[in-house]
């Protein structure tokens, strides 16, 4: 038992020290090191509980006032606009008006009314599709 507890011990004293060693060590190179900072861009509540069994990654530009036709996925779409600017919206939320930086996400199936480009500028954004493994399409275009 003794021993149990020595070695437990030892464990989270060399963790700790692990842990720590990165925070003083920064500080004596912080001059020469390029950090790394993070922002947040999107928390989604995914409505579904399901198996990823892929992720699809697309980049998608769309011409200047391209207004795309009304849709939905049969999986979840997170996205982040890299270029230009889109006007967004899920049937019934708000509109949104995306810029580069700013990210957006379309729950599985919900009907998405606007996804236009209503600048003078190609808009650039890369989707990352989640279908399940039985899902092949992933765009539907629906009925006007």
């Amino acid at each position: 038992m003794q021993t149990t507890l020595n070695r437990t011990a030892k464990c989270l004293l060399l963790t700790c020290l692990v842990l720590n060693l990165p925070a003083h060590a920064q500080g004596a190179v912080a001059s020469t090191t390029p950090s790394v900072s993070r922002k947040d861009l999107l928390s989604a509540q995914l409505t579904q509980v399901r198996p990823l069994a892929r992720i699809e990654a697309k980049e998608v530009v769309l011409e200047p006032g391209l207004h795309a036709p009304l849709h939905l996925h049969p999986c979840p779409v997170v996205g982040v606009v890299m270029e230009g600017g889109i006007v967004f919206q899920i049937e019934g939320k708000p509109v949104q008006r995306l810029g580069a930086g700013d990210a957006f996400y379309e729950p599985a199936n919900a009907r998405v009314v606007r996804f236009d480009n209503e600048g003078s500028i190609p808009a650039k954004f890369v989707a990352f599709y989640l279908p399940d493994s039985g899902e092949l399409e992933l765009t539907r275009l629906l009925p006007q």
